[in-house]
C-alpha cells in the first residue's frame, strides 16, 4: 500500500489568517511505485490537486481538513488526512485590516486607522495580562474587542467598509472573544 505522510500542515497545527499555506506531503510505495496520475488532494472537500498554496484570507476561521489520496501501480489505494485550525489574534487581524484596505474593501484610510487603533488598544491590555496574569486586564482586553466589534458594525452600517471587510474582521474579533471563554 502507498504511505502518505504530511510535512505541512501537521495534525492540530494553528495558523493565523492571513497566511499562505504551502501544502507538502510525501508518497512512498517501495513495492510497485506510486501511480503519478492517481494523486488527489482536497481542502475541505474542494479539489486543490493543482494548487497546493492556500491563502487562508479567503476561508473561514476554525477547523479545516486536507485529504490526500493515491494509488500505486498495482492499484492499491491509500488515503490520509490532517486536521488543523485557522485562527485570529490581534496581529493577524491588523494584517487583515491592512489587506482589506489595500484591496479597497475599507474605503477610507481614517477608518482603517481607527480599526487598527482599537485593536492596538486591546493588544496593550492583552500584553499586560500576559505579563501580570490579572483577570481584570483580560476583562479590559475583552471590552476593547467588543468596542472594536461595535466600531466594525457602525462602519459597515455607515457604508465605510464592504460586506467582505465586515465579515472577515467581525469573524476575527469574534474568534478572539470566544477564545477567551
Amino acid at each position: 500500500l502507498p504511505v502518505i505522510s504530511f510535512i505541512n500542515p501537521r495534525e492540530g497545527d494553528l495558523f493565523f489568517r492571513p497566511y499562505d499555506l504551502n501544502v507538502r506531503y510525501s508518497l512512498i510505495d517501495d513495492i510497485s511505485g506510486i501511480d503519478e496520475t492517481a494523486i488527489g488532494i482536497e481542502f475541505d472537500d474542494l479539489d486543490i490537486t493543482n494548487n497546493l498554496i492556500l491563502d487562508f484570507f479567503n476561508y473561514h476561521l476554525g477547523e479545516h481538513q486536507i485529504v490526500v489520496y493515491t494509488r500505486d501501480i498495482a492499484s492499491n489505494s491509500s488515503t490520509n488526512q490532517v486536521n488543523f485550525i485557522v485562527g485570529a489574534n490581534i496581529n493577524s487581524t491588523i494584517s487583515d485590516t491592512e489587506r482589506l484596505y489595500q484591496e479597497g474593501d475599507i474605503y477610507y484610510e481614517w477608518v482603517r486607522n481607527r480599526i487598527i487603533e482599537k485593536l492596538n488598544e486591546a493588544k496593550q491590555y492583552y500584553d499586560l495580562y500576559e505579563t501580570y496574569h490579572h483577570d481584570r486586564l483580560l476583562q479590559v482586553y475583552q471590552m476593547y474587542l467588543n468596542i472594536t466589534s461595535t466600531e466594525l458594525f457602525q462602519s459597515h452600517r455607515s457604508m465605510l467598509i464592504s460586506d467582505k471587510a465586515y465579515d472577515i474582521l467581525k469573524e476575527d474579533v469574534d474568534y478572539m472573544v470566544n477564545d477567551l471563554l
